[in-house]
């Protein structure tokens, strides 16, 4: 399958993502003063989309429900980190449920890649948020990927059954859990927290995985909305992505708290 590539926004190109601070300065926003090193967001809580477009080249906003997103761009940490797809017909395209922007993939070949620089990335929260469109069958036993951020499908979430999450290290120590309702009638956060030499997982704020000596490396080509692995494909709205290097239990529930605000 040919997939998208990277490409970095050449305006704001000087800042990686290991290396800003990426410190959020504005008073109004709840995250003020926390470092995030990458942060996709679809809007700032006014559900005006934001970041979104319909071009690689980020010259075309997403603004209407069915536009196409090329591009998924950091307008908040000033990484210039920008998601994209270059194939349209693999591009998600622009929804909107109650007002609120949101990025929905179709579970067939709709996907966006990172860039690599997660590689830098030793200690680090990633938490993202979701919502399934469905609840998928069973399948193999492990459903199917949200977002690939290890090497291989380690480290990768799956949605399966619409009320249970997974945790996956390729073929092993894979885990579920019950959520309090049905994920695909609600908006979800599921959240991971690497340390150098261990794991930990949540969803919608309840312990998924406790902290374990499992060491996941970051994978060279992160995709959301599906595996490179095994070429899964998420059916579903995200809505964010925030990285940060911080992974205290503070900073985590606060992440998690804004991410469930903006619905």
């Amino acid at each position: 399958m040919n997939t998208s590539i990277f490409q970095r926004d050449r305006i704001l190109s000087n800042r990686r993502l290991i290396g800003g601070n990426g410190i959020i300065a504005s008073a109004l926003d709840p995250l003020a003063g926390i470092q995030v090193n990458l942060r996709f967001q679809t809007h700032r809580g006014d559900r005006i989309p934001v970041g979104l477009y319909q071009d690689v080249a980020c010259t075309v906003p997403a603004t209407t429900d069915g536009d196409p997103i090329a591009a998924w761009r950091d307008e908040f940490t000033g990484s210039g980190l920008v998601a994209i797809q270059n194939i349209s017909s693999h591009r998600p395209k622009l929804r909107f449920e109650e007002g609120v922007p949101q990025v929905e993939f179709d579970g067939v070949d709709d996907v966006l890649i990172l860039e690599d620089h997660f590689q830098e990335i030793t200690d680090c929260l990633a938490v993202i948020g979701f919502k399934p469109l469905s609840s998928p069958s069973a399948g193999d036993g492990a459903g199917t990927a949200l977002w690939q951020f290890g090497t291989m499908n380690d480290g990768s979430y799956w949605a399966y059954e619409g009320n249970t999450i997974y945790d996956g290290f390729g073929t092993n120590s894979r885990r579920s859990v019950a959520s309090p309702s049905d994920l695909d009638q609600q908006f979800n956060t599921a959240t991971v927290r690497l340390r150098s030499s261990t794991s930990a997982y949540w969803l919608n704020g309840d312990v998924l995985m406790p902290e374990e000596a499992v060491n996941i490396s970051w994978s060279s080509s992160p995709m959301i909305g599906g595996m490179l692995y095994d070429n899964t494909r998420f059916a579903g709205r995200i809505s964010s992505l925030i990285v940060s290097p911080l992974t205290d239990d503070g900073t985590r529930s606060l992440i998690e708290d804004h991410l469930k605000s903006l619905h």
